[in-house]
């Protein structure tokens, strides 16, 4: 049996758990707020938060204070 001392399967393991767990937590969030999740990080094509406030006509500033509130709302979620 070949053993590769550069995997770790228990932290790949853990890792997955929390991937799992920051998915489900997307899918109870709000249709808008899923929607802001994937295009800023999830989609293959991300965009940049002046690019998603300026395609939404929403302030910058106010694309941030959304997002701030939905990190801790996710972060509350996954614990």
């Amino acid at each position: 049996m070949l053993i590769d001392k550069n995997v770790n399967i228990e932290e790949d393991f853990l890792k997955r758990v929390e991937v799992d767990k920051l998915y489900e937590a997307i899918l109870k969030l709000k249709p808008s707020e899923q929607e802001l999740i994937h295009k800023l990080y999830l989609d293959k094509q991300t965009m940049t938060l002046t690019e998603y406030a300026t395609s939404n006509n929403i302030s910058y500033t106010t694309l941030r204070k959304r997002l701030e509130r939905l990190r801790k709302k996710l972060k509350s979620t996954t614990k």
